[in-house]
């Protein structure tokens, strides 16, 4: 199963800033979905428009709020209609009726030696009547094990349903324990984290004014002085000239 390290290059590439991978209940190992987190809803955009492929597979964005199958996570069906858990128990039920055939086929054969043993050490009168013996008892002995065939067969078919269904209900629970974690984040999100950004932006309006005031009254104070830096020049300029006509004469 992935872990968020395996999948840093996508993480990376989506430009996401959290990715959560929820564990199952049973054995606690990572499950086949992952929960990203964006900067904005632009990126979050983006990445969903983008088709990323992992070990030869498609990956699918989804919402929080759609249903999924259960067993694989597909959103294109339910775990009613899920392929990849009819094919798994066609072939674990193909494994089991085969081992089932072996046991049965070893049994036959164990009992039929042990049956011609036991007649060679037996007397010529006594043949027929325990050959007969033997024929009733074999047959008895196929009855049990058929008997005991479909009591297996039930009891693994309502193994699996039980088993199913327990699944079932533990995705749901992470469902909507994931859904309830995320509802609380997003309530939190309104409740703290917006109004602390919205002071935030409101200081930092605060300091750009003071901070264009101040500029201006710098601006302001230079063309004074530049103001004044031009009428001395002026007053020097007119002196000079006063000097130098009063030297021509």
């Amino acid at each position: 199963m992935h872990t968020a390290f395996t999948l840093q290059s996508i993480i990376t590439q989506l430009k996401a800033k959290t990715c959560f991978i929820p564990r199952s209940r049973n054995n606690y190992s990572h499950m086949g979905m992952a929960f990203m987190t964006f900067e904005s809803e632009k990126n979050m955009t983006k990445a969903q428009n983008s088709k990323l492929m992992m070990e030869g597979h498609q990956l699918e964005w989804g919402d929080v709020r759609t249903k999924t199958c259960r067993y694989c996570h597909s959103a294109s069906h339910k775990i009613a209609n899920c392929q990849t858990l009819i094919n798994n128990s066609r072939k674990q039920n193909n494994t089991l009726d085969t081992l089932r055939n072996i046991h049965n086929n070893t049994s036959t054969q164990s009992n039929q030696t042990d049956n011609s043993s036991e007649h060679s050490f037996k007397s010529t009168e006594q043949h027929a009547t325990t050959n007969k013996t033997s024929k009733k008892n074999q047959h008895l002995q196929h009855k049990v094990s058929y008997a005991q065939i479909v009591k297996q067969n039930q009891k693994h078919n309502n193994n699996l349903n039980n088993r199913i269904e327990n699944i079932e209900k533990q995705v749901s629970i992470i469902t909507n324990k994931c859904n309830n974690i995320i509802n609380k984040i997003n309530q939190s999100f309104k409740e703290q984290i917006s109004p602390i950004f919205t002071d935030i932006a409101t200081s930092i309006e605060i300091n750009l004014e003071n901070k264009l005031d101040i500029l201006q009254q710098n601006v302001n104070s230079i063309d004074s002085t530049f103001d004044n830096l031009i009428l001395i020049l002026e007053r020097i300029i007119q002196q000079q000239k006063t000097t130098n006509n009063s030297h021509n004469e």
